[in-house]
């Protein structure tokens, strides 16, 4: 298990003092791995722990391989971390595929146990055929880039790979050599599985017909990680983080535009299943114009704005208020509107509004104004200007239209006397005969800027 150690020494995935979670099924690869990690221990000074997971999938063979574990831990002196789950209910509840699930409740505990300080690091065994196997997939499920570069040896967040470079025939030659005692799932024949039509059925034909199959595609992903890393060191600074999602400042190369909008998906923690047909349909949504939005799958949304392409979760239906205005702290779903009355002897209030803040006669605010989202055909007569319709002047002021139906307007009936946090109607304003006037502060309830 040369590789292995080659891969740990130049990745720096083992420190002194470290504890390791080596996630162990019971397979051979994973028992292998825990050997040689024993093996290490203590000449490298850290300390290994056995994460182990019943995904609930295979009944009582599931169960048995546990045990298995447990035993062997039992024998080593080897600290047994173990979780139970019900793959098939949580793959039902999340309306996603059984293999997705079962993953999902894996890394689910290993992050666990890092954020909890328990481990440094989880690893698992993760060999150079599941490189290969999770790039062919990739490839046939029409990934980008990103899927092409296949698994990182360490994913940033906790979650190693030390095997990655190391073939099957050397895990299986050192499983041999040391005696290794393993179960065999029994699903690993079971070809309705993607990885295993592939593993037990393709690979072998393709191996046949062009030796050296397995080493090529990696020589491929090794290619591909390094110019997807330059490639996305140039997106990156179209990239600006927000409160409320990402966004990609136009304009911007096409090719540029695929690895920011991969970057962005990543962002709102979601990579895996964005797929290269939903990254064409942003690059045509940057050349179409403002307003316009699409699904991308997964929960994410991206609008077109102005020179921009906004990246957001969704947030299901805008909720609807209907607020009396009055003063003191008044709340909507996304803002925090305060209102302060005051006497008003003339004094200045030019530089309010650069500070959030807008002031109006309180005189003139009728009796029953309310604070409401806009309506269609809502009409607003701007301070010193023109009446136009609403929509047109959120228009005017370049309101992404994501945010328009979550804006709070103060309104008497149909008349609109203010559109927070930006104006106020000229129905309202401060002039020579007024006496008292509300000086209203607004804020989003997020930290993004109004």
């Amino acid at each position: 298990m040369y590789s292995a150690l080659d891969t740990i020494k130049k990745y720096g995935l083992i420190h002194k003092g470290d504890v390791i979670g080596c996630a162990v099924s019971g397979g051979s690869d994973s028992m292998a791995l825990l050997h040689f990690l024993l093996s290490l221990r203590e000449p490298m000074g850290f300390e290994v722990v056995c994460v182990n997971v019943d995904h609930g999938i295979r009944g009582k063979e599931s169960e048995e391989d546990s045990d298995f574990v447990r035993r062997f831990c039992e024998s080593e002196k080897v600290e047994f971390l173990f979780k139970k789950a019900d793959a098939p209910v949580f793959a039902k509840e999340r309306r996603i595929g059984l293999e997705q699930a079962a993953r999902e409740i894996r890394y689910s505990f290993f992050y666990e146990l890092i954020e909890s300080g328990r481990c440094a690091k989880a690893f698992t065994a993760h060999n150079k055929m599941d490189n290969v196997e999770t790039i062919m997939l990739n490839i046939l499920r029409g990934s980008g880039m990103g899927g092409l570069k296949g698994m990182d040896v360490d994913n940033g967040r906790g979650i190693a790979r030390p095997l990655l470079f190391t073939s099957k025939e050397e895990i299986t030659r050192y499983v041999a050599e040391n005696g290794i005692e393993y179960r065999i799932d029994s699903t690993n024949f079971d070809e309705g599985y993607s990885r295993n039509f592939l593993r037990n059925r393709v690979f072998p034909l393709l191996e046949q017909r062009f030796p050296g199959f397995y080493d090529n595609v990696e020589r491929l992903s090794k290619i591909i990680r390094q110019e997807k890393e330059y490639l996305d060191a140039l997106s990156q600074r179209h990239i600006e983080r927000e409160e409320e999602g990402c966004r990609i400042t136009l304009p911007c190369d096409e090719v540029l535009i695929r690895h920011a909008a991969f970057l962005c998906c990543r962002l709102l923690g979601e990579a895996k299943d964005i797929e290269s047909a939903n990254i064409e349909d942003v690059v045509e949504l940057a050349s179409g114009g403002s307003g316009s939005r699409i699904d991308i799958g997964s929960g994410i949304t991206v609008h077109r704005e102005y020179d921009s392409l906004f990246f957001e979760r969704g947030q299901g239906n805008v909720e609807s208020f209907f607020i009396p205005f009055k003063s003191g702290i008044m709340e909507t779903p996304q803002y925090i509107i305060e209102a302060e009355e005051q006497t008003y002897e003339g004094q200045d209030i030019g530089g309010l509004k650069a500070r959030s803040i807008l002031v109006c006669d309180a005189g003139k605010v009728p009796q029953g104004a309310v604070i409401r989202p806009r309506r269609e055909g809502d009409l607003f007569k701007r301070y010193k200007g023109g009446t136009k319709s609403l929509s047109d002047y959120l228009t005017d002021i370049k309101v992404p239209k994501r945010r328009r139906d979550s804006l709070p307007i103060l309104a008497a009936g149909g008349r609109v006397l203010a559109v927070f946090p930006f104006d106020i109607s000229d129905e309202i304003k401060v002039d020579d005969t007024t006496k008292r006037i509300f000086k209203i502060k607004i804020r989003r309830k997020t930290n993004e800027p109004l």
